[in-house]
């Protein structure tokens, strides 16, 4: 089962054979994205029988050192707010490389959360469709 959390921390919380996991989430996006914009935008050319394919420009695109920046802040971000120790964090990285630079962006996933991997028991990255364990209580994931 899962739920959203009824209190403010944390947002959600998992319940698998009969334990509970709490945690935290965030989203990491491409800065300035306007995903309201974009949505009305798509709409807009579905009721006129339109493509709603967006362009996305190569200097969009994420790279390993977008990637590292942008999670390194959110995760400094969610440490500033004092969560208990007990939830883990999820990231969403809601930022396409296109397949470009994808072990180079999971290899980038270790340190650029390294300072959030004390301070939550477990952190995770969703991202292309897949979730990546990152952290827990503290240890690197091997792949990460």
């Amino acid at each position: 089962m899962c739920r959203l959390h009824p209190e403010e921390r944390p947002d959600f919380e998992i319940a698998l054979d009969e334990i509970t996991y709490r945690y935290e989430a965030t989203e990491v996006d491409r800065p300035g994205r306007l995903r309201g914009l974009e949505f009305d935008q798509i709409v807009q050319l579905a009721a006129a029988d339109k493509s709603t394919v967006m362009p996305d420009p190569e200097e969009n695109w994420l790279t390993p050192e977008r990637a590292t920046s942008a999670l390194d802040e959110a995760c400094r971000k969610k440490v500033s707010k004092g969560y208990s120790a007990d939830c883990g964090l999820v990231i969403y990285l809601n930022w396409s490389d296109y397949g470009f630079h994808h072990d180079q962006i999971v290899g980038t996933f270790g340190n650029a959360t390294a300072a959030a991997s004390t301070t939550f028991a477990s952190v995770d990255i969703l991202w292309a469709g897949e979730l990546f364990e990152v952290w827990s209580l503290g240890r690197m994931k091997a792949h990460a």
